[in-house]
């Protein structure tokens, strides 16, 4: 009894002083909530000033955007509360590196009461440059214009360290008065959103860079110029018009540079494919005919090997540059594109065939089967060119597969429609490509990790789709945002 009231008297003096028992320490785990932006008009800055200033048919835009999810204002703590949680820095790394360029008409699907009775509805040939940079989650991506109006013909031509893209601008030759139809040459800089028109020419729909990144080289008729971006007039450096060679007797039609800048690959019209030796001047015919029609021409990364499929998809060849001998991978004709390419260290050459892709050895000059589908559509090389991606179809699938042409061990990615195109992102853990569907075509990203695909440009209810799609490297290229 004498203990009990001891602790009762304990007790009811502990209250007095206003003491509490120990708490436990729990720890609790904080959550950041986000929400998505309201939709937000892009405000365009003036065009920057340059030497050489834009034609009043092109229009540059430089847009800021913000990113589309932002933290929510801390308003459940204060900020003079010092035990308040702080938020984490809102500048996020984007998921994977680099920039995409698009070229794109982005003209409506018209409606069939559009178009007048009896005939067929006309629409400006004009496309924009658009610059697509990713977030901090796929899904989260950031889209703006840099040029538009644009009359230019696709493909654009990037410049070898990734910083020009060169256009081939298109100018009715009525607007002249005259038959002829004049093409422009004109670079725009990624770097400093500058526009500078190098040329105009006739008939020309074909153009390559220098690997100095600073010249061009063009065909007009029988002969090659060299413009340089810091002179006023191309250079001759062919005499082929003045020439009296047995052979040479049309015009040169298609061009293409190797990547060493040593030699230029030539379709001339109608007498065949021809190889051009920028140190000693000379050209040397190659094939004996091939039409009119532009030829599929792939220089290896190297510049030994050309690989080219002449018109009517009558076979696949290779000439080495050097020698002029040609190996035959495909000789017979089919009803779809034989499509080339090569792996980065030239080593090998992939190439579909209807319905097979098939991987040539350059030192063994031998062809084998790695895998096949119903189609294959062009394969493509993963930057470190340890796989192999392209759209396939197999009975009523459709998908992007993925394959190791070492071990041939091969993933497919299943989608709802076929994809004729698959870029690599620069890191390898991406894909971008096209889907054109009813419910939502576009552009879109893959893991090929979880194999989930997100749009990043929808173009549903347009005419056209994008015609020269290019990933940029994460050390090139411009930012959204940039100040020239």
């Amino acid at each position: 009894m004498k203990t009990m009231l001891l602790c009762l008297a304990v007790g009811f003096i502990l209250a007095l002083l206003g003491c509490t028992p120990e708490q436990t320490a729990v720890q609790v785990t904080t959550t950041r909530a986000v929400v998505t932006s309201p939709a937000e008009t892009s405000t365009p800055s003036p065009a920057p000033a340059t030497e050489t200033p834009l034609p009043p048919t092109f229009t540059a835009v430089s847009v800021t955007l913000k990113p589309s999810q932002t933290p929510v204002s801390p308003t459940a703590t204060s900020a003079a509360d010092p035990t308040s949680t702080p938020l984490p820095d809102p500048t996020l790394e984007p998921f994977t590196p680099g920039s995409i360029l698009i070229l794109w008409n982005e003209a409506p699907t018209p409606s069939p009461d559009e178009a007048p009775e009896g005939g067929s509805m006309e629409f400006e040939p004009t496309v924009n440059l658009y610059l697509a940079q990713p977030g901090s989650m796929p899904e989260d991506w950031e889209v703006q214009p840099l040029l538009t109006n644009l009359r230019a013909l696709a493909p654009a031509y990037l410049s070898p360290d990734q910083t020009k893209l060169a256009f081939l601008n298109y100018e009715p030759g009525a607007s002249r008065g005259c038959l002829c139809d004049f093409y422009k040459i004109q670079v725009y800089n990624l770097l400093d959103k500058s526009l500078l028109q190098v040329d105009n020419a006739e008939y020309l729909d074909t153009l390559s860079w220098l690997p100095d990144s600073q010249s061009i080289v063009f065909p007009q008729e029988k002969d090659i110029f060299v413009a340089r971006l810091d002179e006023t007039s191309p250079q001759l450096i062919t005499n082929n018009s003045d020439s009296s060679s047995d052979w040479f007797e049309g015009q040169i039609g298609q061009l293409v540079s190797s990547p060493d800048g040593r030699f230029q690959a030539l379709n001339v019209y109608p007498d065949g494919l021809a190889i051009f030796k920028m140190d000693s001047g000379e050209t040397f015919q190659v094939t004996d005919g091939l039409g009119r029609d532009h030829l599929t021409l792939k220089w290896s990364p190297n510049s030994q090997w050309l690989a080219f499929t002449p018109d009517f998809n009558q076979g696949l060849f290779v000439v080495n540059a050097h020698t002029l001998q040609i190996t035959d991978l495909a000789t017979e004709s089919t009803p779809h594109y034989y499509f080339p390419a090569w792996a980065p260290d030239s080593k090998h050459l992939a190439f579909s065939q209807q319905n097979t892709l098939f991987l040539w050895d350059s030192e063994t000059h031998l062809a084998n089967e790695l895998t096949n589908s119903d189609y294959m559509s062009e394969p493509s090389w993963s930057p470190d060119g340890s796989r192999i991606a392209a759209g396939f179809i197999q009975g009523e699938q459709n998908g992007i597969m993925v394959i190791d042409p070492g071990s041939g061990q091969r993933q497919d990615f299943p989608l709802e429609i076929f994809t004729n195109s698959v870029i690599w992102s620069p890191d390898g853990q991406w894909l971008l490509f096209p889907l054109v569907q009813s419910d939502k075509s576009g552009l879109y990203v893959m893991s090929i990790e979880e194999g989930m695909p997100y749009l990043i440009l929808d173009t549903s209810g347009k005419l056209h789709i994008p015609k020269y799609i290019t990933w940029l490297s994460n050390a090139v290229g411009p930012k959204i945002g940039d100040k020239p």
